[in-house]
């Protein structure tokens, strides 16, 4: 099946192994997290990471002054959340 992984194992004893087994193995860890499939040059990098940032925007406008918040980035805001609900 698609959750066996390598050689057949479970996909989460091989996910869950890689930091370990990269330092075990020797080489530069932090290199080897960027080609990780889960490294920044994917997107399961970069969504959450923009995902956190859109957040921290909305926190940051909650210490604006009414009339300085951006009704386009509430906008915005609203209809991600809207969107993405279902995968909260």
């Amino acid at each position: 099946t698609v959750l066996e992984g390598e050689g057949g194992r479970g996909y989460w004893s091989v996910m869950s192994g890689g930091g370990k087994q990269a330092a075990a193995q020797g080489g530069n860890v932090l290199l080897r997290w960027i080609n990780s499939p889960t490294g920044p040059r994917t997107t399961h990098f970069w969504g959450p990471a923009a995902n956190w940032g859109l957040s921290i925007s909305g926190f940051i406008d909650m210490r604006k002054p009414v009339d300085m918040i951006s009704e386009k980035m509430t906008f915005a805001l609203c209809i991600y959340s809207l969107l993405f609900i279902r995968f909260a």
